[in-house]
């Protein structure tokens, strides 16, 4: 859904500590087509591991049945997993090589930002929460998660996203 281009850095000023933000942040209907666009170089990088195509899909359709303007991610959350210098310089160079960069490092970089299971081997199907399918386990339950996002089904914060229960989408 983002590109380099689409990154926004900004001081803030909390409790008298200056803090730098840094998130992507596009339109809907941009981060609509970027993801369609960038479903081909995915599926590249990550052959062999099953495809994202169904993947797309879904999130393209959670993001055209809001009205919001703009997407955005809570990228401190993510980034406090690990070294948040080192998460940042990731992601920034992650998002560069989008179309262009189909090199082992960068799928060995993508899994590690994203924070993917080291049993990783295949995408577990997209449909995964949604249809409630059985056979799979958590390292399946937190893969999913890593490539479409957790609501207040998986991870107890927020609102249910549409791929986690059957009836919301």
């Amino acid at each position: 859904m983002f590109r380099a281009r689409d990154m926004v850095s900004k001081q803030v000023e909390i409790d008298g500590e200056t803090l730098r933000v840094d998130a992507p942040i596009v339109e809907r209907t941009t981060a609509i087509a970027q993801l369609q666009e960038s479903a081909a170089y995915f599926n590249i990088l990550f052959q062999g591991a099953g495809g994202l195509d169904e993947y797309v899909e879904l999130l393209k359709r959670a993001l055209e049945s809001v009205d919001y303007e703009f997407v955005t991610i809570e990228m401190d959350e993510i980034a406090f997993g690990g070294d948040p210098a080192e998460f940042y310089d990731d992601f920034h160079r992650l998002l560069d090589g989008i179309g262009n960069d189909y090199s082992e490092e960068a799928r060995q970089c993508f899994l590690s930002v994203a924070a993917f299971d080291e049993k990783f081997a295949l995408f577990p199907p997209a449909n995964l929460l949604l249809d409630q399918l059985e056979g799979f386990d958590e390292s399946d339950a937190w893969n999913h998660c890593r490539v479409m996002g957790a609501g207040g089904s998986e991870s107890g914060i927020g609102r249910f996203v549409p791929w986690e229960i059957n009836d919301s989408y």
